[in-house]
Parts: C-alpha cells; sequence; structure tokens
C-alpha cells in the first residue's frame, strides 16, 4: 500500500542544504522559517535565491503557534498550489 504523502526527511549541513535547495525548480513553495532564524543563519541571499513558480513566505511564526497560527499560515497558501513545503529552523517553524 501506498502512503498517502512522502515525506523527505534531510539533515544536511547547511552549505550542502543550500546546494541541494538552489539546484531545484519547484512549482510552489512554501518557505516556513522566523524572521531572527533567516537573520541569524544569514540565509537572506539564500531564500531571494530560490527557484519557483510560486513562493509564499511565511516568516512571522509565533513562539509555541496555536490552532489559530496555524489556521493564519494556510489562509495564506490556500490559493498557491504548493509541491512542497521547506521549514527551516527548529520549534515553532517545524510545529
Amino acid at each position: 500500500m501506498a502512503a498517502f504523502c512522502t515525506t523527505d526527511i534531510r539533515i544536511l549541513s547547511s552549505e550542502k542544504f543550500q546546494e541541494d535547495i538552489l539546484s531545484k525548480k519547484f512549482t510552489g513553495l512554501v518557505v516556513v522559517m522566523t524572521e531572527s532564524g533567516e537573520k541569524r543563519w544569514q540565509l537572506e541571499s539564500f531564500v531571494q535565491n530560490i527557484t519557483a513558480e510560486t513562493i509564499v513566505r511565511i516568516f512571522d511564526v509565533p513562539a509555541n503557534p496555536t490552532a489559530d497560527d496555524i489556521h493564519a499560515a494556510l489562509v495564506k497558501i490556500a490559493s498557491a498550489k504548493v509541491d512542497t513545503i521547506l521549514t527551516i529552523g527548529g520549534g515553532s517553524a517545524i510545529d
């Protein structure tokens, strides 16, 4: 029986991760991370260089997101044809 949804989880070095993501062409991509994480890990130019027909950025991730926060994020991506969700960070971004 095939899985309902395939999930590709990778643990990579920052350099390998960026190389891997930038080598791909996404149709619809959602990038979830905090603004502070983007700055802390110096990923501003990396995020700007991702190639996709549609990119939805969700950077206003609160600490310990609630069901309402998740709903608000889903509303942001409702009209996008998403094939990939990329979360960067831990804790709240992964939640």
